[in-house]
């Protein structure tokens, strides 16, 4: 199934918010009920993975300021199931920063609120609210830009992503965690110009995921994005979009094969000039990476 959307990208679905001319966005800001996230019934997936963010920049920009949750669902050779889940925090082009459960602790099936406070365009310091409204938990931080960069604050968004995954020179796009049975809504969509001034919702674009990366290799649609203007709300929807469980994954096994064994404790934090969170092969302990911001380009 397919539903139209005003962008089509390979890792984001959700919505973007375009600044008005001669405005710049400072804040943004939303709620949601972390998924509960499976593995693909694809045969051979041994990873797959869901980040879900709110952040500024990013849409026709060369950075992006964001934070959000993410989770990675690891399959072993027994069959064993592993998944993951963690607060990160980002200024891209610079690292991302996974948030220690020590500090902040999510879990699947929790209300989660994130606000993302800069002083707009020309902005080099960003603070980051994350509020578990389930646990009652409140932890902020703060962010300087990476050198050379500021914010443009030309837009906002909500979005659901699938980080893509480097090994060497070479590039894969794991396939977006199962999440069929727990949309995620974003609640509460706010997105606040330099001055206070708040956006409407109604001019927001909605955002298509897309991946070939299935067996028969034809462009299939993992997610898609849909705007209630009215009630500030952003569903991101994941549609049945893998074949039969039994289908023969060999051939994909060439996308997929890069990804190894990984385990929840073997992330490290890092990006290259894609953004990421870089993923260490504890078996060979050879360095790959997790691209979690690939900014979008129209």
């Amino acid at each position: 199934m397919t539903t139209p959307t005003n962008i089509a990208s390979t890792n984001w679905s959700g919505a973007v918010i375009t600044a008005a001319k001669g405005k710049s966005f400072s804040t943004v800001s939303a709620q949601w009920v972390v998924p509960t996230v499976s593995q693909v019934p694809i045969k051979g997936v041994t990873l797959s993975d869901v980040a879900e963010w709110v952040g500024i920049d990013g849409y026709q920009s060369r950075d992006v300021c964001q934070a959000g949750i993410m989770e990675t669902v690891q399959t072993s050779a027994n069959g064993q199931t592993t998944i993951s889940c963690s607060a990160f925090d980002e200024w891209y082009p610079a690292f991302a920063n996974i948030i220690p459960a020590t500090s902040f602790q999510v879990n699947p099936g929790d209300t989660i609120k994130i606000t993302v406070e800069t002083t707009g365009a020309g902005a080099t310091k960003a603070t980051f609210i994350f509020d578990d409204e389930t646990t009652g938990k409140i932890y902020d931080v703060s962010l300087t830009a990476p050198r050379g960069t500021s914010l443009k604050g030309n837009s906002a968004e909500v979005v659901v992503e699938t980080p893509e995954l480097i090994s060497g020179n070479q590039v894969s796009q794991p396939l977006l965690s199962d999440f069929l049975g727990s949309p995620v809504v974003f609640q509460d969509v706010s997105a606040h110009y330099k001055g206070g001034l708040a956006a409407n919702l109604s001019s927001a674009q909605s955002i298509g995921m897309w991946t070939d990366n299935v067996p028969g290799g034809s462009d299939v649609q993992e997610a898609y994005g849909g705007i209630r203007a009215g009630s500030r709300s952003v569903t991101v929807t994941e549609n049945d979009y893998w074949p039969d469980a039994s289908s023969d994954s060999s051939t994909i096994a060439h996308k997929i094969a890069l990804l190894g064994n990984y385990i929840a404790s073997s992330f490290a934090t890092a990006s290259d000039n894609h953004g990421g969170t870089i993923a260490i092969a504890e078996a060979s302990q050879t360095q790959n990476q997790l691209l979690l911001t690939h900014p979008q380009h129209a």
